[in-house]
């Protein structure tokens, strides 16, 4: 089944990323955004898993 998206916002005014996401069915947060690339701090991450991808957003928009 397709998940039910509603848009709740950006951290860039024009729509663009990073955004954030809410499944209207399960209340889950989708956030998508730029990679965090920078070796230095992808080293000082903790329980990243294998198939996870951190990305870098602003305060801001995690308190939507």
């Amino acid at each position: 089944m397709a998940r039910r998206l509603r848009f709740n916002g950006t951290g860039s005014g024009e729509g663009g990323c990073p955004a954030i996401h809410e499944d209207l069915d399960t209340g889950e947060v989708i956030v998508h955004g730029p990679r965090l690339t920078d070796p230095a701090a992808l080293a000082q991450l903790q329980h990243i898993g294998e198939d996870e991808i951190p990305i870098v957003m602003p305060r801001s928009l995690a308190t939507r």
